[in-house]
């Protein structure tokens, strides 16, 4: 791709600056269903990403130039009849991602590598624990169940997140 800033005499690109990026993306999903009795199925995932951005005054000299690298991988274990897995997921997330910059640009170059670990479980925990959790304010409580519609659905649905230090996380789906 090839756009531009239009010029600006008092902002300080007087003849203005021609953008130039470039961007590749591949992405690859898979899911296994077969296996042992307690995998329902195994979902993987992996993106690649790479961005290009320069940018180029009207002399043709390079004013700034950034890239950025990035590798996503993930998989998702669906489990049924795992003792305290049963019924829910357990996940593993990484991330590889490399920044560079060049020219008038004074961002320092990073490069991270981020995991997350995940468990889900569906089930009825209740009210009174979630309360206890501090997922659920009785206020909060109070204003669900007064509320009859949300636009025109006649009913709701609500998913609270709750971070627990033992587990990074827990989706809890509440019904009303």
């Amino acid at each position: 791709s090839d756009y531009g800033i239009p010029p600006d005499p008092e902002g300080g690109h007087p003849h203005g600056v021609s953008i130039d990026l470039q961007r590749q993306h591949l992405e690859g999903r898979g899911e296994i269903v077969t296996g042992p009795d307690w995998l329902q199925r195994l979902e993987l995932h992996h993106s690649f990403s790479r961005y290009q951005h320069g940018e180029f005054e009207a002399s043709g000299d390079l004013g700034m130039e950034f890239g950025v690298l990035t590798h996503n991988s993930g998989t998702l274990a669906h489990l049924d009849r795992m003792g305290p897995f049963e019924n829910g997921a357990i996940g593993l997330w990484y991330e590889y991602r490399n920044y560079a910059a060049a020219g008038l640009n004074f961002t320092p170059p990073d490069e991270s590598t981020p995991v997350r670990c995940s468990r889900t479980r569906s089930g009825n925990m209740g009210l009174g624990r979630l309360m206890r959790l501090g997922a659920l304010t009785p206020a909060a409580l109070s204003r669900a169940r007064s509320a009859t519609r949300a636009g025109s659905a006649a009913s709701r649905r609500v998913t609270l997140l709750v971070c627990l230090p033992v587990c990074p996380t827990i989706t809890v789906l509440v019904r009303p």
